[in-house]
């Protein structure tokens, strides 16, 4: 029966290419989802066809301004958030996959650690963005190494001919937490430019039921502080009706302790991360042809110390990353994108034997196909990536979406995908293994959707299967010697289904709006390249089987009340699944006014979090606190051009 289903989808999603050039002379009095052709300046928007893409909209965004990026996906979609305490580390997982494996953009740059291949999102501040975009699957092919399993778009999208603008919010919350946040503005038809600061600090004091002693007795959580500052610059111009220019800086510097385990003595860690973020963009958008050139430069650091063991650790790391796209509209019905990529990546650290560094060139490009209708399209793309170091993945991905009955979209797609190892997995000075394979594997999806949109009333409901294969897993073992080192150890499977609920409903002057969300996952060893074969077909360590959120807000007269209820099931502790975290469930409510008087519009609210007082771990021994609040006000003016 799974060979059939098989044989079905990808003959969709091959065959779609056909129908579509057959469709384009199909004439009909019925009314369709008809799309604008406009070329825009992102992949995301144009060549993701198939792909199952999530967008957090403004409301979310603002209800968690004063939050981490962290604390937004955990509470507000299907990533799981992997999480050591409060202060700790913040990896995210899309689909059973691992932090390394998923691709985090910000306006379209990897801004993922050439290091460890991840980013700490508790270290990435929601405020600093305006769109968030969840790109789940495959996307090897559009964006390179490490989008296996999903990625996160962090857009800055700027908005001309607004007038001045200026906002703050302050916030308090439990555990000594205070947040300010400031913001200036100027947005002319031709010119923009906004100054964001931001300052976040806490001492998570939080008390805790430690149930590693004996009788569980309550403790209190130490070495836990966290201060964060930082300051972000954007500028755009119009240069003319068909030329513009952009950049930004960013930067952004932490100190935080890091908590120790409920099995360890009283942590003394510290760590300081310091961020520097620049890029700057130029676009040539014609009726046909669009031309793109981007650069930026990161350079990061990261402080590590512990007193304890008289353990220091600095590393640095340095990016350079340059690239050129080409846009063309062949037909007004035919789409082709090419481009090349080139991204240098310097490590400065004494964990390493020496500085390594490394030099990427990619060429990609894809090619799109649409009726007249926009109710069929797919599209082809492919990318072929050289490194310094001889490695050179090829990869590809299929796509095709159709619309039935005005209301009801299929889509699929078909990827290969890859990650290439980390500077850790090949330099680390005791256990590095140069010889290395890059990750690569085989992904599939298929989405069936329901969508209505009436005056009052919006209804969207789509269920997704995927299945993903992953060949030369990197994984760390212990060798003879006890020295932990990186090798290609397995094949991992994963499948699953996703069911996505949305619905908004008007009556009168109350808003209505509720969401579902659920996931089944099972992410298994398929082959294992070691003696102990005990983790054979077991779920891979930390990865939830059943994960699910459901959020309803009412909204009257600037008044709202909102709840989410976030679900979180078995996650195993060991590879051969014998021990186990019991699934847990927080409920966070938040309750807010909005006022809006001329120019002037301030938000005031409560926010609650875990209002159960449900006690759970996301790692084992790292405990999370039973209950938070956070209070806040947000104050914008703005003044239109005249």
């Amino acid at each position: 029966m799974l060979d059939k289903i098989k044989c079905l989808f990808y003959a969709f999603v091959l065959l779609a290419p056909c129908y579509s050039i057959y469709a384009q002379g199909i004439q009909s009095d019925s009314t369709y989802h008809i799309e604008g052709v406009v070329i825009t300046s992102n992949r995301l928007t144009s060549f993701t066809t198939g792909s199952k893409i999530v967008e957090l909209d403004s409301t979310v965004l603002s209800q968690n301004s004063n939050n981490t990026l962290a604390e937004l996906l955990a509470n507000q979609s299907q990533v799981f958030i992997k999480s050591y305490s409060i202060a700790g580390l913040s990896t995210p997982s899309f689909r059973g996959m691992n932090a390394g494996q998923t691709a985090i953009l910000w306006n379209g740059f990897n801004v993922s650690s050439p290091m460890n291949g991840g980013q700490d999102l508790a270290l990435l501040p929601v405020n600093f963005v305006n769109n968030v975009k969840l790109q789940y699957g495959g996307a090897g092919a559009l964006w390179g190494s490490g989008a296996i399993g999903g990625t996160i778009h962090l857009n800055n999208i700027p908005e001309f001919d607004k007038g001045l603008s200026a906002g703050t919010s302050l916030s308090y919350g439990s555990f000594n937490d205070q947040q300010e946040n400031i913001e200036v503005g100027i947005s002319k038809k031709r010119f923009i430019s906004t100054t964001k600061f931001f300052h976040h600090q806490a001492k998570n004091n939080f008390t805790y039921n430690n149930i590693a002693l004996k009788g569980k007795p309550e403790q209190q959580m130490k070495n836990a502080e966290f201060n964060q500052n930082g300051v972000l610059q954007e500028n755009y111009f119009k240069l003319n009706a068909s030329q513009s220019l952009s950049f930004r800086l960013w930067y952004q510097q932490n100190s935080r302790n890091i908590p120790g385990s409920m099995t360890s003595i009283e942590s003394q860690s510290n760590q300081v991360d310091e961020a520097f973020r620049s890029t700057i963009e130029w676009q040539r958008i014609k009726d046909k042809t669009s031309y793109f050139l981007r650069a930026a430069y990161f350079d990061e650091t990261l402080n590590y110390t512990d007193p304890s063991i008289n353990l220091t650790s600095n590393s640095q790391t340095k990016s350079f990353i340059s690239e050129a796209e080409v846009k063309y509209k062949l037909t007004p019905n035919q789409f082709l994108n090419v481009g090349i990529n080139n991204t240098y990546n310097l490590a400065i650290t004494k964990n390493y034997a020496s500085n390594p560094t490394q030099n990427r060139t990619s060429l990609f490009g894809s090619y799109q196909l649409k009726n007249k209708k926009s109710t069929l399209r797919s599209t082809v793309s492919v990318r072929k990536e050289f490194i310094s170091n001889g490695l050179s993945p090829f990869t590809a991905s299929v796509g095709a979406e159709a619309w039935f009955l005005k209301n009801i979209r299929l889509r699929g797609l078909v990827s290969k995908n890859y990650r290439i190892p980390t500077f850790n997995d090949l330099y680390w000075a005791q256990g590095g293994n140069p010889n290395l394979k890059p990750e690569d594997g085989l992904s599939e999806e298929m989405g069936l959707a329901y969508i209505l949109h009436k005056e009052k009333f919006d209804f969207e409901y789509e269920i997704t299967a995927f299945s993903s294969r992953v060949n030369n897993w990197i994984m760390w073992t212990p060798n003879n010697a006890g020295i932990w080192s990186p090798q290609n150890v397995s094949k991992v499977w994963s499948r699953g289904i996703e069911n996505d609920l949305k619905i908004h409903y008007t009556i009168g002057k109350v808003k209505l709006n509720a969401g579902f969300h659920y996931q089944f996952i099972q992410t298994t060893n398929e082959e294992i390249n070691t003696a102990d074969q005990s983790s054979l077909h077991q779920q891979l360590i930390y990865t939830p089987t059943n994960k699910s959120i459901s959020t309803i807000g009412i909204e009257y007269r600037g008044f709202r009340i909102g709840c989410t209820y976030n679900y979180v099931g078995y996650r195993y502790t060991t590879s051969d699944n014998s021990q186990f975290l019991k699934p847990y469930y927080t409920i966070n409510v938040d309750v807010s006014k909005h006022i809006v008087l001329s120019h002037l519009k301030m938000k005031a609210y409560v926010q609650v979090n875990n209002i159960t007082q449900e006690s759970y771990q996301i790692i084992a021994y790292y405990a999370m606190p039973k209950q938070s609040f956070q209070i806040g006000l947000i104050l914008n003016i703005n003044q239109p051009n005249k």
